[in-house]
């Protein structure tokens, strides 16, 4: 089931987000810098102008999510189902 919730020009850097489903979720201009985010479902999602610098991702699903002008240096990826984002990454 889709979350559907919507998050718009939020600092969230530096929380903790555990077993979080947000599928279908829309964040634009969201930091969320420095977060830890483990078990969190983003799938279909829509990433607009997020900061998850230095943001640990781990156990998160990706899927068919779109990301843009999202900002990810120093982050830290483990177990991140990316697949579908990255076949329309390198489709293009």
């Amino acid at each position: 089931m889709s979350s559907g919730r919507t998050f718009r020009a939020r600092d969230m850097s530096g929380s903790t987000f555990e077993e979080v489903n947000l599928s279908g979720a829309q964040l634009t201009d969201v930091d969320l810098s420095g977060a830890a985010l483990s078990n969190v479902n983003l799938a279909a999602a829509t990433l607009a102008n997020v900061n998850l610098s230095g943001a640990r991702l781990e156990n998160v699903n990706l899927s068919g999510a779109v990301l843009s002008n999202a900002v990810l240096d120093g982050a830290t990826v483990d177990g991140v189902l990316l697949s579908e984002l990255l076949a329309r990454w390198r489709d293009g």
